[in-house]
């Protein structure tokens, strides 16, 4: 059965069973579901094919040989995670607090397993105290390389790199950044404010001004376009983006006090970021906050999620959409075949299997 075939499929399947099927034991659905304790904002896929996820109150939590590990990191003040990059094989997974103190946490599987832990090593590795940090999203760039995003800090968007598999973290200094404009900074929706191809990194902005920052060599140094998106409103802009490749991306937000408008939500760049043009404008979903690309479909397949917005499906580069649920996600990832396709939302994670 095609992939595309599949999606198509898929919308009869939901029909159905509904968007949050009774499991049976010991079946093999396509989607199954998880309860969590937290809202969950940021979720990732590890090289060793391990599912990694954070959110509120401190908790992470990994899905890792058919078990879940979680634990709750705890802070001496409020713990909230929507930053999360996990590396290659070998490489621990990081977590980064939301606001300050912007406390950053390697993590790690376990190797002894204790009520502490619960099956989850964590580690204080690094921390922000400028009153006003607001870190929005984290990469992983492989080779042990990392990157993190946040809201202005002094004149630029916050920036913080480590080269070596996160032992040491570094701020960009904002004489390598554009300035910030007035009201500019990021959404802090579904962990998906940046996106990398090689040593290309692209970071998006929301608010007072949308807009799309590049880097060419790994987040050191930036350029910056804007984008035709709606924005100057404190809700509105860009809240995710995600590349096929070099070439191809896509943004996506709105306006999230008025989630049901559906134009200039959306664009697309077809030659890296020079240049940005709307996308399905009048038609499909208004306001998503996680946006993806479906591997091995060479650019045509992508999906998006939103909260009340549900899960939707695209098969000719987002120019059209078709929803496939009305169950409200805040951030989805593929499995690096494209054949799984895992989902987090308020307290729960969910995995659809694709054939």
């Amino acid at each position: 059965m095609s992939r595309s075939y599949f999606f198509s499929c898929l919308l009869i399947y939901f029909a159905f069973v509904g968007c949050s099927p009774k499991v049976a034991e010991n079946s093999d659905p396509a989607y199954q579901e998880w309860p969590v304790s937290c809202s969950v904002r940021a979720l990732e896929v590890a090289g060793d094919g391990s599912i990694w996820y954070a959110g509120s109150d401190g908790c992470v939590g990994q899905f890792r040989q058919g078990q879940w590990d979680t634990t709750t990191v705890s802070a001496s003040t409020a713990l909230a995670f929507r930053s999360l990059a996990a590396g290659p094989v070998g490489v621990p997974v990081y977590a980064l607090g939301i606001s300050s103190p912007a406390l950053l946490y390697r993590l790690q599987p376990a190797t002894g397993v204790g009520p502490e832990s619960d099956g989850i090593a964590v580690e204080l590795v690094h921390r922000v105290d400028d009153s006003t940090a607001f870190f929005d999203a984290m990469l992983s760039l492989g080779a042990g390389r990392f990157i993190a995003m946040g809201d202005p800090i002094d004149s630029c968007l916050a920036v913080l790199r480590s080269m070596d598999d996160g032992a040491s973290w570094q701020a960009v200094p904002c004489e390598n950044l554009p300035t910030a404009l007035p009201g500019e900074a990021a959404f802090a929706a579904s962990n998906t404010n940046l996106a990398s191809a090689g040593d290309t990194v692209w970071m998006v902005s929301g608010g007072g001004a949308s807009r799309v920052f590049r880097s060419l060599d790994a987040g050191l140094h930036w350029s910056v376009v804007g984008t035709p998106l709606l924005q100057g409103g404190d809700m509105t802009g860009a809240f995710t983006m995600a590349f096929a490749d070099a070439r191809l991306g896509i943004i996506w937000g709105g306006d999230w006090q008025e989630k049901g408008r559906n134009t200039g939500r959306a664009a697309i760049t077809r030659n890296g970021g020079d240049t940005w043009e709307l996308l399905a404008e009048g038609h499909g979903p208004g306001y998503l906050s996680c946006v993806q690309h479906r591997p091995g479909t060479g650019g045509r397949e992508w999906v998006g999620v939103g909260t009340p917005t549900g899960l939707w499906h695209s098969a000719d580069q987002g120019a059209r959409w078709t929803s496939l649920s009305d169950s409200s996600y805040y951030t989805c990832r593929f499995t690096e075949d494209g054949r799984t396709l895992w989902l987090a939302g308020h307290k729960k994670v969910a995995r659809l299997q694709l054939r």
